[in-house]
């Protein structure tokens, strides 16, 4: 099924939808472009906030949403915003689709080893990921394994005295970018 097909669908029902369909069929779209958060929405969006204009924020929201539906952290925020309006069927509304898009992250392996790394389609859900699971990572590397691209996290473990790695497969956005480098390259 065709992303904006999924898409539509989760926009009405998102308990119904595989999120994981949703996500990797937008990578396969003419739509995809990873990692292109629109900054002056965003301050925007952050001055609402901290001004208190939830109303305003709200309309802010629904443009970073227009622009990029599958930003985890923009559905956080909307079902805050919605929260604050008393609007209780938004809010749920996209804490179901947050909660959707993360697990459907958290389904695609356990993080620990190459093997079983997460599986992103965009660099930002690394971090959602790592907040999500309370994880203040320490280092970052960028590593080739086996024909394949990660990310790899580390963290301090001050319980155990252990560190930790947590491993992401960024093959979909690396992909995305090492293509968009080679046609910048050819314009110029």
């Amino acid at each position: 099924m065709k992303y904006r097909k999924i898409l539509e669908i989760a926009k009405h029902s998102p308990e119904k939808v595989d999120f994981t369909k949703l996500r990797l069929s937008f990578a396969e779209s003419e739509e995809y472009i990873p990692c292109i958060p629109d900054i002056d929405l965003a301050k925007k969006l952050e001055r609402f906030l901290k001004d208190g204009d939830i109303k305003k924020a709200s309309e802010v929201i629904k443009k970073i949403l227009d622009n990029y539906y599958l930003d985890i952290n923009a559905h956080v925020i909307a079902d805050f915003i919605f929260d604050e309006l008393n609007d209780k069927g938004k809010s749920y509304f996209h804490r179901t689709f947050a909660k959707g898009l993360i697990d459907s992250i958290l389904d695609s392996g356990d993080g620990k080893t190459f093997e079983t790394a997460y599986k992103v389609i965009d660099i930002r859900e690394e971090y959602v990921i790592l907040e999500t699971m309370g994880i203040l990572a320490n280092h970052q590397e960028f590593v080739e394994w086996q024909g394949h691209k990660y990310d790899v996290f580390e963290e301090f473990d001050p319980a155990t005295g252990m560190i930790k790695y947590i491993h992401f497969n960024i093959d979909i956005p690396k992909k995305w970018l090492d293509e968009y480098e080679i046609r910048k390259s050819l314009l110029n």
